[in-house]
């Protein structure tokens, strides 16, 4: 299926009018919340997706002070759980969802190398670009891999998308990631590279116990946000 000309036209007005319904229903649906909100996410899922949602959310409750940190998936949950957070989203596996988090967003993971460059050796390392331990995506390539029994080495090291990005598209290794985050210059490794599956990952909310109403209304505002775009 494809757009028409006249679909092409009327798509960027019609992203803009769900983006005004939503500011809308927000708006009329709490006015009243106010206060602080303390809110943590992954960097490559806030880079991504959030910054509208937020701006939106912002723009319709004046009264509500956000602040937002971005830190690995299990540093948030600690954060949580040592209420340094009101709300924070965080990278599970299938089947293995921490207590109490709400699932907003399913994505399948893929090897990712530089656009244009030969796959790796079978018989070589797989020379990875990774973030720093504790991370979902770190563990879930290691793992992967020492179940197919194929050797690998760890080579560069970079807590930010943007790094890791950079050193892949350098040509300095290979990366895991969602599908709908590969940056420019990236590219899934083709099936012949012979690399093992890797498990989905789902993107949950995780709200502390006896959070304010104004982080009840941002996990909303971000629940409905990433049903547009296309979440579970």
């Amino acid at each position: 299926m494809t757009l028409t000309r006249e679909g092409e036209a009327l798509l960027p007005l019609a992203r803009e009018i769900l983006a005004l319904l939503e500011a809308a229903q927000l708006r009329l649906s709490a006015p009243e919340e106010g206060g602080d909100v303390r809110f943590g996410s992954p960097e490559d899922f806030a880079t991504a997706f959030l910054p509208g949602v937020l701006a939106r959310f912002v723009e319709s409750h004046p009264a509500v002070r956000l602040s937002t940190a971005c830190e690995l998936t299990r540093r948030l949950i600690e954060g949580i759980e040592a209420e340094a957070y009101d709300l924070v989203v965080i990278k599970q596996a299938p089947g293995r969802v921490h207590p109490g988090a709400r699932p907003i967003w399913r994505e399948a993971l893929v090897w990712v190398g530089a656009e244009e460059a030969r796959p790796p050796a079978k018989d070589a390392p797989l020379r990875l670009v990774l973030s720093p331990a504790p991370c979902v995506y770190r563990e879930r390539a290691t793992e992967a891999l020492a179940a197919a029994g194929r050797a690998f080495d760890i080579v560069y090291t970079s807590p930010s998308l943007a790094g890791a990005a950079a050193a892949v598209r350098a040509g300095l290794g290979q990366t895991v990631l969602p599908r709908t985050l590969i940056p420019p210059g990236l590219a899934p490794l083709p099936s012949r590279a012979g690399l093992p599956a890797l498990e989905e990952t789902v993107i949950c909310l995780l709200m502390r116990p006896n959070a304010p109403p104004a982080a009840q209304a941002l996990a909303r505002a971000l629940e409905q946000g990433i049903a547009r775009i296309g979440g579970v």
